[in-house]
């Protein structure tokens, strides 16, 4: 269940997420995530669509064209 206030990260983002994916001459990137259980997975995914849900709430709130 996805709440509307997503206050605390329930799982720990990975810093080296951030670096695998801006590395430029990779072949292949780790991806942090692949030895997580499902249950992290399945917590993670609902993080990301909360901030997603999020990001949408506050560009609805923005004053665009006036």
């Amino acid at each position: 269940m996805i709440t509307e206030t997503a206050a605390e990260p329930t799982v720990p983002a990975v810093p080296a997420a951030e670096e695998a994916t801006e590395a430029p001459g990779r072949k292949e990137l780790a991806w942090p995530w692949k030895d997580a259980p499902i249950r992290t997975l399945v917590q993670r995914i609902h993080q990301l669509q909360a901030e997603r849900a999020q990001g949408f709430r506050r560009l609805e709130e923005w004053p665009c064209c006036s």
